[in-house]
């Protein structure tokens, strides 16, 4: 069952093109992810699936719903079943981690301060992280931890959908494998649909179960990795591998 339906969607900046009539399907609970070269329109599409980015022509649904169709309420509803991980993390600096992460609880909430913060602890253990983390502040803490305290931030109101802004950019291989066992583990305990925007080759590898490639505004592949070494051209992509660049090392 598709969980998100993109029918011929074409966005713009600054009456720039940036996508060209594309479409494509996520379904319920796949690792669905979004890869193409720099400029390739990838945060875009991101952003115009968060409602963050207008839709130029074409529709986006969601949970069933055409979203430039909603209101700003209904919107804000739909949001609310979603958790986004941003590439830097986003952690507000003057929060602690235990804070940072019950911020959303506090806001769309009627819960009890112990009540958060005995969820937000909880969602930090499930992300790999002790409480000895809580009283920490963002500028203590490592690139991975951050990484992780926002994606505990991001599944504190237990989305349906989880999106991944490059979560792997700017660690080192270790801590990028254990992030992707980490983004397994979470789809199979939570059952959660996660859309990843990513340029790392070993993520597609290890952990995906769709994507489509972005280049020229178009889509130049939707499948699966298996179904893309099948094929003999799919144009010049440039990833990353852990350690080193590649180009359509797949």
């Amino acid at each position: 069952m598709s969980i998100i339906s993109v029918n011929n969607l074409s966005t713009a900046y600054e009456g720039r093109i940036i996508h060209d009539n594309i479409s494509f399907q996520v379904q319920k609970g796949e690792i669905f992810g979004i890869l193409g070269g720099s400029g390739s329109g990838k945060s875009t599409l991101l952003r115009t699936l968060l409602m963050l980015n207008p839709i130029k022509e074409g529709e986006v649904r969601i949970f069933g719903e055409e979203i430039k169709k909603l209101s700003l309420h209904k919107q804000e509803l739909l949001l609310r079943r979603c958790g986004v991980l941003f590439q830097f993390g986003a952690l507000f600096s003057s929060m602690s981690v235990l804070e940072n992460v019950g911020i959303m609880l506090q806001e769309y909430s009627n819960y009890p301060k112990k009540i958060i913060e005995e969820n937000s602890k909880m969602w930090l253990s499930l992300v790999g992280l002790s409480q000895e983390v809580c009283s920490l502040y963002p500028y203590e803490l490592s690139g991975g931890m951050k990484k992780r305290v926002a994606l505990a931030r991001a599944l504190s109101l237990s989305p349906e959908i989880l999106f991944l802004d490059e979560p792997t950019s700017g660690l080192d291989p270790a801590s990028s494998e254990k992030f992707d066992e980490l983004i397994l583990k979470l789809r199979e305990i939570l059952g959660v649909t996660i859309v990843m925007v990513t340029h790392d080759l070993d993520s597609v590898r290890d952990c995906m179960d769709h994507f489509i490639i972005l280049e020229n505004q178009k889509i130049i592949f939707d499948g699966n990795l298996s179904e893309m070494k099948d094929l003999e051209n799919v144009g010049e992509l440039f990833l990353s591998k852990r350690g080193k660049r590649v180009w359509k090392e797949i």
